[in-house]
Order: C-alpha cells, then sequence, then structure tokens
C-alpha cells in the first residue's frame, strides 16, 4: 500500500473511532462513596446505572465515613455531577461517636460543592453486632442524616431502612434482603441498585 493511499485509511480510521466512542460513551459521572455494602452491590449498581451515567465507585470494606475523606478529595478531581454516599453503618457497628459520624458526612457533602445532587443512603436500623441489635445508634445517625438533608438543597435520601423494612414487614420480620443483618444479598443488592438509580433520575435537570 502506497503512503497516499495508507495516511487516508488511517484518518479515516480514526475518525470511526471517534465516532464511535462518542455513540458509546456513557453518562454524566456519578462518585459512588461506599464501604461493603457498596461493594457487595457493585455489578447491580452498574447494571442499574447502565449508560445513562458513568460511576467512579470508591468503596472500601469496613471504611468508616471519616475514612473516605480522603478518597472523596480525588474523586472531586473528576467533576462528578452526582453523588451518592452510602456511609456510616460502620460508624454504627464499631460504635464510634455518632456526632463524629454526623461531621463527617457533612464534610463528604461539603466536599462536592459543584454537584447537583448528593444522595445519602440511610442506615438500615436491623444491622446486629454480634448478635446483639444496633437499632438506636442507627436510628441516631438517620436522624442526624436527615439533618444533613434539610441543611442543602442538594441533598436527596436513598431510604435504605425504609426498603428493609418493608421488605421485613411483607415477609412476617424475615429480612429477606441480607445474608447476615449487614451485607445485601442479591436480591438485596439490586433492591439497593434500583434505589440509586432512582435517586439519580429525579435529580433536576440543568
Amino acid at each position: 500500500m502506497s503512503s497516499s493511499v495508507f495516511f487516508p485509511v488511517v484518518i479515516v480510521g480514526v475518525i470511526a473511532a471517534g465516532l464511535a466512542w462518542w455513540v458509546l460513551r456513557s453518562g454524566p459521572e456519578v462518585a459512588v462513596l461506599g464501604d461493603s455494602i457498596t461493594v457487595v452491590s457493585n455489578d447491580q449498581i452498574k447494571d442499574a446505572l447502565g449508560r445513562d451515567f458513568h460511576p467512579n465507585i470508591q468503596a472500601v470494606l469496613g471504611i468508616t465515613a471519616g475514612e473516605m475523606l480522603p478518597a472523596a478529595q480525588k474523586a472531586v478531581g473528576k467533576d462528578p455531577e452526582q453523588v451518592v454516599i452510602e456511609l456510616g453503618s460502620n460508624d454504627v457497628l464499631k460504635k464510634e461517636p455518632l456526632d463524629q459520624a454526623a461531621q463527617h458526612l457533612r464534610e463528604l457533602v461539603g466536599t462536592f460543592p459543584a454537584a447537583r445532587c448528593i444522595h445519602i443512603v440511610t442506615i438500615n436500623s436491623h444491622m446486629t453486632s454480634d448478635g446483639k441489635p444496633v437499632a438506636p445508634r442507627a436510628g441516631l445517625l438517620n436522624a442526624a442524616i436527615v439533618q444533613i438533608k434539610a441543611s442543602d438543597p442538594r441533598i436527596d435520601l436513598v431510604d435504605w431502612n425504609k426498603v428493609v423494612s418493608d421488605a421485613m414487614a411483607a415477609h412476617g420480620g424475615t429480612d429477606t434482603l441480607t445474608s447476615d443483618t449487614v451485607h445485601p444479598n442479591g436480591e438485596g443488592a439490586t433492591a439497593l441498585a434500583t434505589e440509586i438509580r432512582a435517586a439519580l433520575d429525579r435529580c433536576p435537570k440543568k
């Protein structure tokens, strides 16, 4: 092939690749900050968001809200349009000071001043630790999350606690959405992912 033919072919190939990227590219950036609940729901969250959103999932087993702050600083560099914060369960389970956990959640929200919507996942009040219920502590942190929501019109709740509670009520008090009271099973991961997708969809457009 002569050079006079080679270069047009290369140019056409580059243009085609660029058009393919434009057609196939995913939607706006969404930062997802979470703990093991997000880790086990990772595939379901990606499936639920599809190509309408581009999820940047930062999730670590056992992490508390405060420990996620450095990762949030990195995530903000990608200029996400929306943010999902699924943190606080480990603060409850590890008996971290709840006022400190609430402050860390506020700091996480404040890390994303340009995000259009920020969605905070509520804490499952039916979790147990060493066989003992943590409902009082979970309830207090959920109350703090409601206060955080009231402080910023961008904040929306993904009410995981309600999803679990409603499922239990529908099944005679049996937990059908988690494998160990904390981590979602397959059905629970799908339910959580569906709630996250619904939250992203209800964010007001620009």
